[in-house]
């Protein structure tokens, strides 16, 4: 239920956008925003919604992109916002949370993918055979309770674990 309510925030904020868009173009009388819009900026509106809501099926559907996508909404979407602050001042409240969603998203993908390039580093270093056995002079140097755990495991004389 949890992965469901990102996207549905980034859809939600970008069907938003669309006021804008509509308010600028006469589409529709939206008394909730008092000032007039240009309609070059009625396009920008109408881009960061189209930005939301791709983002939000991007992220649907496991896309790394998502995050960077997003973050070019939420930054394209606080200029828009503040440009008629007094009508739309809450939007901030869910950029921030989005980009805090953002930024904890790509932190984690970045994280994952020093770790897997780490693993695979480290596996192509290791120059043993699988079927080398692990022998009694290969944990000689280990410190005692360590060598009592692997004898007591009964790894000794077992294929190496790689």
């Amino acid at each position: 239920m949890l992965k469901y309510i990102l996207p549905l925030l980034l859809l939600a904020h970008g069907l938003l956008h669309t006021m804008g868009f509509a308010k600028a173009f006469n589409y529709a009388n939206i008394p909730q925003l008092t000032k007039d819009i240009s309609k070059p900026n009625g396009v920008f509106w109408l881009l960061t919604a189209l930005l939301f809501v791709t983002a939000a099926i991007l992220c649907l559907l496991k896309k790394e992109g998502w995050v960077y996508v997003a973050f070019v909404a939420v930054v394209i979407s606080q200029v828009l916002i503040i440009s008629v602050w007094h009508d739309a001042k809450f939007g901030t409240v869910l950029n921030i949370i989005i980009l805090v969603f953002t930024i904890s998203s790509w932190a984690t993908f970045h994280f994952e993918m020093d770790f897997k390039k780490d693993i695979n580093t480290h596996m192509a270093e290791t120059n043993f055979v699988n079927n080398d056995l692990l022998m009694d002079a290969d944990i000689d140097s280990l410190p005692f309770p360590v060598q009592k755990y692997i004898r007591y495991s009964g790894a000794v004389n077992k294929p190496k674990v790689k």
